[in-house]
């Protein structure tokens, strides 16, 4: 309990142990990300009118921070809990799998993305060397449900033949290689915003 209580200070200590009273301590300034379990919902908007912010849902689904991708299926993405986080304007989080973007992005820390409209005939619009949650097709099919999703920096593409038809996809973890995205593929563009790094105890 006493670690508890000194990760989450804004906790009220009798509601800890008893689930009675107020489950924040009413001085505790509201300045650190909030996780709230799906059926404290009614705390979870309190909280959040409190801060000032909108909750985000944080959905089962990862994006993979390595080179192979991960194999995205819409009906396996669920919401887990909701976060009340500070000064972030984001729409989901989503957890981080694998380590090819340390030391940015620990594995089974969550970003906070943002979906980012882009259009593929304008490909160098994008905010190049910032970090995105890409989700791509793995056919030329445009109907095609299945997709692998990626979290890395894009880059322009150096080949003058290609930069319009491709970015390269880097990691911050240099054990890993860069990699070329169609952008004709690109289903989705997500912005990471900010990352929570999370440490859980059994």
């Amino acid at each position: 309990m006493s670690r508890l209580s000194a990760q989450y200070p804004q906790l009220n200590t009798n509601w800890l142990l008893t689930g009675n009273g107020e489950m924040l301590n009413a001085d505790t300034p509201l300045n650190q990300p909030m996780e709230f379990a799906p059926d404290q919902m009614d705390k979870a908007l309190e909280v959040a009118e409190r801060m000032g912010v909108e909750l985000i849902p944080l959905y089962t689904e990862p994006f993979r921070a390595g080179n192979q991708g991960h194999s995205l299926r819409e009906e396996w993405d669920e919401v887990e809990s909701v976060w009340a986080i500070p000064d972030t304007h984001a729409t989901r989080l989503a957890p981080v799998r694998g380590n090819s973007m340390e030391p940015t992005l620990l594995d089974g820390s969550l970003v906070a993305i943002r979906r980012m409209e882009f259009r593929i005939d304008e490909p160098l619009s994008i905010p190049f060397g910032e970090v995105f949650g890409i989700v791509v097709r793995t056919s030329d099919d445009p109907d095609d449900d299945e997709y692998l999703d990626y979290i890395k920096r894009l880059y322009r593409h150096p080949d003058s033949d290609k930069h319009l038809t491709h970015w390269i996809a880097h990691s911050d973890n240099s054990d890993y290689k860069d990699f070329e995205v169609r952008i004709d593929r690109v289903a989705s563009l997500w912005r990471v915003k900010a990352s929570i790094a999370v440490q859980r105890f059994s």
